[in-house]
């Protein structure tokens, strides 16, 4: 029995191995399954840590063959054994029966018989542990601990823990084989579609005399609703077919083609966006007849204006954390020195003679001094580096026991009224940061009036958001899909148009002539602090609604 402090030191020395392997794994990079097998390999004192990889040998059958492979200092490698590159599993079939039961093999070579000490001997293996390596179902091969130095006998604490390892290591590759498959899947597709048949017409004089099926399928038509009928009807107006006929006088030209992108309409009144290729079938007379290739680019240009959408989200939340980054920095600083100012003044108020004017100047730097250090809490919390103490606790229970401090903050000109859900799931939240949040907007939307008065509701509730949901909103991409409780501020103030809504959580923005601190950006980085993110809707005249969402605690 090994003594208490060493079972720790060596469990411990196991859980920081397997701490390492997963950054490894989660960072990703180049040889990252060998850096991880190298965070193993220390953890368990090994002399060698590889991975073999499952496949079938026309001839041979089930086999194994090495495709990782890290060492400890001074100890041989094999993955240049030609042995190890194709294992026949027949020859070890202890280990065979193992792995298919899903259970870890492991033992001392002088012990076993004399097929295996053949296999381990001349790598000079003394003890060995092989750990099964599945990819969801499927048995990827295993993962091998050798040691070359000692015979030792691998305990369940060692067998247990290097089968996380294992595990882990067995979810990245079974990530990357799907990335992979995926890769090859569209591939696939993109190889069919450019085979596939596409929209073929024939016309003469700007008059269908022959289609094909996909063009029928492209427009709704039947094919004997298109023949004869002028190419007119594919058109929304005069105008529009006048104007395709202009271009298409590229026809005429030296190669008789052109090439062009425009819109046709279905028969149900929905638009295509297509490519038209088109060829003359007889030059001198290229006006009279020609064949024409119809490409559906819909799809294309609808998934081309995501990507720049995404694209678009993905910047945005970039350029907040590098801002954020940089406004705590300053924040943290600027703060020191402010605690020395506030102290200073406050020991010069003890000691300096009755003095009023004095006292008035020492007084206004400390009030300065306080309103510089409420700049500098914001700027925390923009950039997420604001002291925080979060529990479990109710969405609607943290706005409902500041509803008077509200009220007060909203002032005269706003009518404020709460719709607070009752058995929200609890989330882990900041009560003081929570409603500092939702001072912030309350205020925003007290300053968009309209004439005398706005009205603005606070609501609570919960909504499960999937991946496709969470893209649209601020920070989405960075929040995990999931159950959330969500935080609404909504007005019928002046709104904003396009532009301003796109700025909105940049430091200092406003659309006042004045503004009040960081405005909205403190309230994005108090929900990117809770994991949270944030949706915009807005629109000139017609108000502004800000929803919150913070994932509950089983999200």
């Amino acid at each position: 029995m090994e003594p208490i402090e060493e079972r720790l030191t060596t469990r411990l020395r196991y859980e920081e191995g397997l701490a390492a392997c997963s950054r490894s794994l989660i960072a990703g990079g180049r040889a990252v399954v060998d850096q991880a097998l190298f965070h193993l390999l220390e953890a368990a004192r090994a002399s060698r840590v590889y991975v073999f990889e499952s496949f079938e040998d026309p001839r041979a059958g089930h086999c194994w063959r090495q495709v990782h492979e890290v060492c400890a200092a001074g100890v041989k490698p094999q993955m240049a054994n030609p042995v190890l590159q194709c294992l026949h599993a027949s020859r070890l079939p202890e280990l065979s029966g193992a792995l298919d039961h899903g259970e870890a093999f492991w033992g001392i070579t002088a012990e076993h018989p004399e097929h295996a000490r053949q296999i381990l001997e001349p790598q000079d293996v003394l003890s060995f542990l092989h750990i099964p390596l599945p990819i969801g179902e499927e048995r990827y091969g295993f993962i091998g601990f050798d040691d070359t130095e000692t015979a030792r006998k691998w305990s369940e604490d060692d067998i247990r823990l290097l089968r996380v390892g294992a595990e882990m290591i067995g979810v990245y590759l079974g990530s990357q084989r799907s990335l992979r498959e995926v890769a090859d899947r569209q591939a696939q597709m993109d190889s069919i579609l450019r085979a596939a048949p596409v929209g073929i017409a024939v016309v003469h004089g700007r008059t269908f005399i022959e289609v094909n099926d996909p063009l029928c399928l492209m427009s709704g038509y039947g094919r004997e609703e298109l023949l004869g009928m002028s190419t007119r009807i594919l058109y929304a107006t005069q105008e529009d077919f006048d104007r395709a006929g202009t271009r298409l006088r590229g026809l005429s030209g030296p190669d008789g083609s052109v090439s062009l992108e425009g819109r046709l309409y279905r028969k149900d009144g929905s638009v295509l966006e297509v490519l038209l290729n088109g060829s003359a079938i007889m030059p001198r007379n290229a006006l009279k007849a020609a064949t024409f290739a119809i490409v559906d680019l819909t799809e294309v240009k609808r998934a081309e204006k995501e990507r720049r959408r995404l694209e678009a989200q993905v910047e945005e939340g970039r350029r907040h954390e590098s801002i954020g980054v940089l406004a705590g920095g300053i924040a943290h600083d600027f703060n020191n020195l402010l605690m020395a100012i506030q102290g200073n003044v406050d020991l010069a108020m003890v000691d300096v003679p009755a003095d009023p004017n004095l006292r008035e100047s020492l007084s206004e730097i400390h009030k300065s001094a306080q309103k510089a250090a409420e700049l500098t809490r914001q700027l925390l919390d923009y950039s997420g580096r604001s002291r925080m103490s979060r529990e479990a606790g109710d969405l609607s229970a943290v706005v409902r026991e500041a509803t008077e401090d509200f009220l007060r903050l909203a002032g005269a000109k706003a009518r404020l009224s709460f719709q607070l859900a009752e058995g929200l799931p609890p989330a882990p939240l900041d009560p003081g940061q929570i409603r500092q949040m939702i001072r912030s907007l309350i205020v925003n939307a007290a300053e968009a009036a309209i004439g005398d008065h706005v009205d603005i509701t606070v609501r609570t509730d919960s909504v499960f958001l999937d991946e496709t949901a969470l893209s649209a909103f601020t920070m989405g991409n960075t929040a995990r899909p999931g159950r959330f409780l969500r935080l609404e501020v909504a007005d019928n103030g002046c709104g904003m148009d396009e532009a301003k809504v796109a700025r909105i959580f940049e430091p200092f923005f406003t659309t006042r002539n004045q503004g009040r601190g960081l405005g909205l950006a403190a309230v994005l980085g108090i929900a990117r602090a809770h994991g949270g993110c944030i949706g915009v809707k807005s629109a000139p005249g017609g108000g502004t609604t800000i929803r919150v969402h913070l994932p509950t605690v089983d999200a």
